[in-house]
């Protein structure tokens, strides 16, 4: 099995060195390392590992890893390299670099079967540089389960030493590509997930991307998750993964088009095990957590527009090719330019006075609106304690001198109160659907509190597992003795008014049901030239009585069954 991406393992311990040989550093002279004093350089940068302490080699690996100190585009200043270079001109041959800031950058994809863990794609490190780099996952057809290559796409100033020194590098105007033919390492769809993930956060040349399990909360579950372990690469889908990025171009038609299959009729993967599964048929909707992908290379080329597609990935390879179909988010995922007060809390080890917003009302008692003002001197959330941060890190870490880049530690921050909208909170919307004016399925949106960003517009569409195929034609392919038909219900007084299409049948229930439904008259009835009328019919049924579920076998009018957990039928039933 490959190893475990760079910086991996250090990352997830806190107060470490990140010790960057071979991997990063192989290709660098480190002999001189050591032979001097040592200073450990806190600043902000454009790149590289954020609150970690990484052994810098020379100031060309320092820009390697943390970037240029200058952005000519933004015409932005990061402090680390620079410091790196001064030390280095003035004799310091032993300096260690902690960068400050930066936001992960990342997006989150579904799978092809129902879970609610999510494939996590994230820039290795947080950089805006990373919104020009992609995935491709190319998938096979082929008969012995080969699942296929993944190809990543990045610029040509994030090539390695290795790289440069192999002729790889023609130009900085080029876009690299890594090839990872998964048939290489015996992958077949069958093989693990988290294998696949290995392979390619282990891949030499990949230096940029880093692959995750993660659940509903954002938290990485590849190693710790039993669900994860068990997921298979085939229910991963194929197509263009891509992140930082949030609109199509014009030019794009946005459409995304999935399917449900039944698994007797075909399977993502040999081995799959789950009744249904989903079919990505086409997405060209960069903000849906598909990649962007199309059965038939021929839609997709009309779809995309000014792009054309070749299964090859060649359209891929052009500088630029990313961007006539997709456009770069806002987002600043480097942070390299800090206000003094959030320099003050990423460096930890302080204190803070807190500010609160108060509501304030006219004579007659009505909110009128709100004001920020700092909270009694006997509250005790007047002030707070910062204590996390880069200080407390250091603590583990031996230095002969730290020096400070992006500030002077004798700075004073003046207290200023914050804005009335720093307090905004956003809040998801609800979708309720409706069966007969009784609330069955509530759909709350995920949403960062924090995020205030354009809404996105979410509708619900119901569809069967296949257009046009009847639930008794699902009961039928299912491989068990036991059968139960999912049966509207209803009481003997709706069944006076209620309305349904013609044929539609309906288990009718008395108004009380004093104790145990089993110990009741159930009427199968169904709807003939508009009226309902009793139908003798004996089978298996699920019927929904307060607000639960139950299992009965109806036998001339006579019930018998045991109830069911409604969270089991809902993952096991199909419709």
């Amino acid at each position: 099995m490959a190893s475990t991406g760079i910086f991996d393992n250090d990352l997830i311990l806190p107060g470490v060195i990140t010790e960057i040989i071979p991997d990063y550093a192989q290709d660098y002279d480190t002999s001189s390392f050591g032979t001097t004093e040592s200073v450990t350089i806190i600043g902000t940068a454009f790149n590289g590992p954020v609150g970690r302490v990484v052994p810098i080699y020379s100031p060309e690996h320092a820009k390697y890893i943390f970037g240029d100190s200058f952005d000519p585009t933004t015409r932005r200043e990061a402090s680390l390299v620079a410091e790196v270079y001064d030390a280095w001109e003035r004799g310091c041959r032993t300096i260690y670099g902690i960068r400050v800031s930066g936001k992960e950058i990342y997006k989150d994809y579904s799978f092809a079967t129902e879970t609610k863990l999510k494939l996590r794609v994230s820039g290795i490190f947080p950089s805006n540089d990373n919104k020009e780099v992609y995935m491709n996952f190319f998938t096979t057809q082929s008969a012995n389960g080969e699942v296929g290559t993944i190809r990543i796409y990045k610029p040509a100033d994030r090539s390695n030493m290795k790289e440069k020194m192999q002729g790889l590098v023609l130009s900085q105007n080029q876009m690299l590509v890594t090839e990872i033919k998964l048939a290489g390492y015996g992958i077949t769809k069958d093989s693990r997930l988290v294998d696949v993930i290995n392979i390619v956060n282990g891949t030499e040349n990949n230096n940029v991307l880093r692959l995750a399990i993660v659940n509903e909360e954002g938290a990485d579950v590849t190693t710790s998750s039993k669900e994860a372990q068990s997921l298979s690469i085939g229910v991963m889908f194929p197509g263009l993964y891509t992140i930082g990025r949030d609109k199509n171009t014009s030019e794009v038609t946005v459409k995304t088009e999935t399917n449900y299959v039944l698994s007797s009729e075909n399977k993502p993967h040999e081995n799959y095990q789950e009744p249904i599964w989903k079919e990505l048929v086409v997405n060209t909707d960069v903000t849906k957590s598909y990649p962007i992908f199309a059965k038939s290379n021929g839609d997709l080329n009309s779809l995309l527009g000014a792009i054309s597609v070749d299964a090859a990935g060649e359209w891929l390879k052009p500088v630029g090719a990313i961007d006539k179909i997709t456009i770069k988010d806002k987002v600043d995922y480097e942070e390299a330019e800090l206000e003094e007060f959030d320099l003050y809390q990423r460096l930890g080890s302080g204190f803070a006075q807190t500010a609160q917003i108060i509501e304030v009302k006219n004579n007659s008692g009505h909110v009128k609106g709100y004001k920020v003002t700092v909270p009694n001197s006997n509250d005790i959330n007047r002030v707070v304690a910062i204590q996390d941060g880069i200080y407390s890190m250091l603590e583990n870490h031996s230095t002969n001198y730290t020096v400070m880049s992006c500030a002077n530690a004798e700075s004073k921050i003046s207290g200023k109160l914050p804005r009335k909208d720093s307090f905004k909170k956003r809040q998801a919307g609800v979708i309720m659907l409706k069966d007969n004016l009784t609330d069955v399925v509530e759909l709350t949106a995920r949403v960062d509190e924090r995020d205030f960003s354009e809404a996105t517009n979410v509708s619900v569409e119901i569809v069967s597992v296949q257009d046009g195929i009847s639930q008794e034609e699902v009961l039928a392919k299912l491989t068990t003795e036991h059968k139960f038909e999912r049966i509207v219900t209803i009481t003997e007084t709706e069944a006076q008014n209620a309305k349904f299409a013609e044929g539609t049948r309906v288990m009718v229930k008395p108004d009380v049901v004093s104790g145990n439904i089993f110990d009741e008259t159930l009427t199968l009835k169904a709807v003939k030239n508009g009226t309902l009328v009793e139908v003798q019919e004996d089978g298996l049924f699920i019927v929904e009585h307060d607000n639960k579920l139950y299992a009965i076998e109806l036998a001339s009018n006579i019930t018998s069954g045991k109830g069911l957990d409604a969270d089991k039928y809902i993952h096991k039933m199909i419709t």
